[in-house]
């Protein structure tokens, strides 16, 4: 059995993506918007490569529009879930501790 480490990846990044921001700007919140957003995309893109797959691999045989499509909750397995929610949880901890003591 292996242990999935992306989700840990992607919540580093996101984070000093959100130190980069907080630092420079002060707004450590905006920081976790930006650092999760990264991830909000590239999760989302992947879905929905997923659907247009599924629809032949053209964009315009799908019967939605790929970028409804790719919300479908078939389309978005818990790997995927967490390479999104980790991110999201760890920017929101670091940005509401930030906003505490500063």
């Amino acid at each position: 059995m292996t242990i999935d480490m992306t989700p840990i990846g992607h919540a580093l990044i996101a984070a000093a993506v959100q130190a980069a921001w907080g630092l420079a700007v002060g707004d450590w919140w905006a920081g976790a918007v930006i650092g999760t957003a990264i991830f909000v995309g590239r999760e989302h893109a992947q879905a929905e490569y997923q659907y247009i797959a599924i629809h032949g691999g053209l964009r315009y045989m799908a019967p939605w529009p790929p970028e409804l499509g790719a919300l479908h909750p078939l389309l978005w397995r818990r790997t995927d879930v967490l390479d999104l929610a980790a991110p999201a949880a760890a920017t929101l901890i670091i940005a509401g501790v930030m906003h505490a003591f500063v």
